[in-house]
């Protein structure tokens, strides 16, 4: 509270005053909206019943069963890892004027996005494409400069940075970096076998599904309602949602602690405005999310 008086005390108090007061207001709301959005995940998972594979109707699902590969002979394209998905990135570092940092090669990475999903009345084929991923992945790296890395790591490199319709961003990367500049290749796979909870859009495709599914739609992202969670299980994702919940009342609670650091500052009436034009807005954004969570329900 002391550093709270002294900036209202300091040299321009109405501006250290309002800068407070935006700064407060802006982190609160930005805990509030996530706040108001778990809740209504929570709210929404909690009221869709689990469906089967053979029994899937056009729209939100929620599926819980063993992931399958599509192949058989699937593996990861670097380490040669058995799996369902995958996903790979390369890094490479990049000097700024005091520190490095990574930067990805984002036309390198490349994902494997359909699994199968099993339960007791068959299987079903997911699309990961958009997912919200909460699996934890096995995860395989290297890194390290090219001429250390292993020799699948730097055909990797080579096959995927040596794509011509790629080499004009290749230059805009390497063209001003050393040449002992390092390389991260990374690898996530689920593996097959994994019990997955999987909520989502069920969806006709446009195209050919597999032989032996147990339904003729396939989970994915929807383009009404958009909620598309991939987890271990339903009562971890139940858990990550009530963590946001608390960041929303944690958001609720900074607002309240910027209106009283206003009037403390002897800013009641500039708080008191941002204050209202902050509700309405947060009002507005929780209206379109409830909107959208009652629209997935019917």
């Amino acid at each position: 509270m002391d550093w709270f008086i002294l900036a209202a005390k300091a040299p321009n108090p109405f501006a250290a005053a309002l800068m407070a007061i935006v700064f407060f207001l802006i982190c609160a709301a930005i805990f509030f909206y996530f706040g108001v959005r778990s809740y209504l995940n929570r709210k929404k998972i909690g009221s869709i019943p689990t469906s089967k594979a053979n029994a899937v109707a056009p729209g939100l699902v929620e599926l819980t069963g063993i992931a399958k590969s599509i192949d058989s002979n699937l593996r990861s394209p670097i380490f040669g890892k058995e799996c369902v998905w995958y996903r790979t990135t390369i890094e490479r570092t990049l000097k700024g004027r005091r520190t490095s940092f990574w930067r990805e090669f984002e036309y390198a990475r490349k994902e494997h996005p359909q699994f199968l999903l099993e339960d007791d009345s068959g299987l079903i084929l997911v699309d990961s494409t958009g997912a919200e991923n909460k699996v934890s992945y096995q995860v395989y790296s290297e890194t390290g400069p090219q001429e250390k890395l292993s020799e699948s790591c730097k055909k990797y490199l080579d096959e995927t940075l040596g794509n011509p319709e790629s080499k004009s961003e290749k230059y805009h990367y390497s063209s001003f970096l050393p040449v002992s500049a390092e390389y991260m290749i990374t690898e996530r796979i689920i593996e097959s076998g994994r019990q997955l909870y999987v909520m989502g859009t069920a969806r006709m495709p446009n195209f050919q599904l597999p032989r032996g599914l147990a339904s003729n739609f396939y989970i994915g992202r929807g383009d009404v309602d958009e909620t598309f969670i991939i987890a271990e299980s339903k009562e971890k994702t139940l858990g990550g949602n009530s963590i946001g919940i608390l960041l929303g009342l944690g958001g609720a609670i900074g607002m309240v602690f910027a209106l009283l650091y206003a009037l403390v500052a002897g800013q009641a009436l500039v708080s008191i405005i941002l204050f209202l034009l902050m509700l309405s807005a947060l009002a507005f954004v929780s209206l379109r999310l409830l909107k959208k969570s009652q629209s997935a329900l019917h």
